[in-house]
């Protein structure tokens, strides 16, 4: 039927850009903040702490985690660029959430006297065994589930719960539990109490949050909520020296180190087979994990160019011609704007001056 409408039209670019406004008329937001100041002792910046979120849909993505927190009391600059590349991995509909602001500025706050970094050796990432590495996510409080697990108590079923959640083994998930929640933790579960365990949004944030229920007698005489950072063992791809933007990345770079990471940084990171050879997207330092967006991507869109967009709407497939309002490389979500008008929307790019952007979904 929608075709059907767009050949009656005899206009598939006024078509397009009346379903595209609607579209964003309708859809959440997300506004970068100009500037934030943080506590530098924090592992990873999330989109919460620098962005206001508007709607539901917006809210889903606030646990995503951004960049890793600089180890300097220096400002940092996140750019907008770097915010859809980290919302692209986790999934955002960029139909139903619109992203606006240019750059966030992030201030730590002191962390006092930094320590001097531990030198690295070189080793053969094929033959390495992967070292133990420290990450500031580890507390004292912190237990892997496998320590947790048997213990008949609350804080044994939330352990069972996350693992089986996360499916990740016991012995390599890490769970730190805030201690104002405690005596319920603590609470048998031998008794003729039951207690129901759910998770508010998911169990794949930096911190989760769930609801205890407690039934007796075929009802809930209580429930509680509690708070959990969980973080996986995994092994990573770290830089062993510094290597500068533009260079081949070799094998002596490199080194296999194990870290605990929050389950959403840990999807992130790439392998050494995949890095080796390639060039530096970006200078790498010392200590960096290596990621996926440090490595150097072809650049398919320029500013300024001619894109074909396809829109994708059900059945149909409407194409017009836009101009690009930013570099883009091979999957990267940039905005586009039609010529001779003033709004912009968001495509994926999918090949030299090609983009789609879809709204069916």
């Amino acid at each position: 039927m929608l075709l059907s409408q767009v050949k009656k039209s005899g206009n598939i670019a006024a078509v397009f850009s009346v379903m595209l406004l609607s579209a964003l008329a309708v859809a959440d937001s997300i506004t970068l903040r100009a500037s934030v100041r943080l506590d530098s002792s924090r592992s990873e910046i999330r989109l919460a702490d620098i962005a206001v979120l508007d709607g539901q849909e917006a809210k889903r993505y606030a646990d995503t985690v951004i960049v890793t927190m600089p180890e300097t009391d220096e400002p940092m600059e996140i750019s907008l660029r770097a915010v859809r590349s980290a919302l692209d991995d986790a999934g955002v509909h960029w139909g139903r959430v619109n992203l606006n602001g240019r750059r966030v500025v992030v201030r730590p706050r002191s962390r006092g006297l930094a320590s001097v970094p531990m030198a690295m050796q070189d080793v053969s990432i094929e033959a390495a065994e992967p070292k133990r590495s420290m990450s500031r996510q580890e507390t004292r409080t912190a237990r892997t589930a496998a320590e947790l697990i048997d213990e008949p108590n609350v804080r044994g079923l939330v352990a069972s719960m996350i693992s089986r959640g996360l499916r990740v083994e016991p012995d390599a998930l890490r769970l730190d539990f805030d201690q104002r929640n405690e005596e319920l933790l603590n609470t048998s579960t031998d008794g003729d109490m039951r207690y129901e365990v759910e998770p508010v949004s998911g169990v794949h944030g930096e911190r989760i949050d769930l609801v205890i229920r407690m039934w007796m007698d075929g009802r809930i005489i209580d429930r509680e909520t509690i708070r959990v950072s969980p973080t996986v063992r995994q092994a990573v791809v770290v830089v062993a020296e510094d290597v500068e933007r533009g260079a081949l990345i070799r094998e002596t770079d490199l080194e296999l180190v194990e870290q605990w990471l929050p389950p959403q940084s840990a999807g992130r990171v790439t392998s050494a087979e995949t890095a080796i050879g390639r060039k530096a997207g970006q200078r790498l330092r010392a200590g960096d994990v290596l990621r996926t967006q440090h490595l150097y991507r072809e650049t398919l869109v320029r500013r300024g160019a001619r894109v074909n967009v396809r829109c994708l709407v059900g059945g149909a497939v409407i194409m017009l011609h836009a101009e690009a309002r930013a570099d883009g490389v091979d999957g990267e979500t940039i905005e586009f704007r039609k010529f001779g008008e003033r709004e912009t929307f968001l495509a994926t790019v999918t090949g030299p001056n090609e983009a789609v952007v879809e709204l069916s979904r």
